[in-house]
């Protein structure tokens, strides 16, 4: 009796034992989908760094191209402002030269039409005296 109870209690410790066995079983296969998720998991975000270095690159390539093209673009507005401003103060000079021909040829403009008209009253008084004259001697 003594044997059948030694050996119960190895039978209920091995059953113990199967149990804790499949149960240990189960969980290292639920970790072995986890850790193969992860490890998916992670050579995705892998590959999802490495495009953002990609990408980072880029922009800082991108970046010093617009740096390099905005300072171009100042030396060039620098030359062309250092470029207009004799042009502009020759065209201000020449603008106010135009300004003051234009002011003199009115003034010849007034001053001829006053002649025409001095002249006109000229021509005028001349033909009113010569026909004042023919007047008088043909009376």
């Amino acid at each position: 009796m003594k044997l059948r109870s030694e050996a119960d209690n190895w039978m209920e410790q091995f059953e113990d034992l199967q149990l804790k066995k499949e149960v240990l079983t189960e969980e290292k296969n639920a970790l072995e989908r986890q850790m193969r998720m992860a490890t998916k998991e992670i050579r995705s975000l892998k590959e999802l760094l490495n495009q953002k270095e990609v990408y980072a690159r880029e922009l800082v390539q991108t970046l010093t191209q617009a740096q390099e093209d905005l300072r171009a673009s100042a030396d060039k507005i620098q030359f062309l402002e250092s470029y207009f401003a004799p042009l502009k103060t020759s065209f201000d000079a020449s603008e106010a030269e135009k300004e003051e021909l234009r002011a003199e040829v009115d003034q010849w403009e007034k001053d001829y039409e006053a002649l025409e008209d001095k002249l006109s009253l000229d021509v005028s008084w001349a033909f009113l005296n010569t026909r004042f004259e023919t007047l008088i001697e043909d009376n």
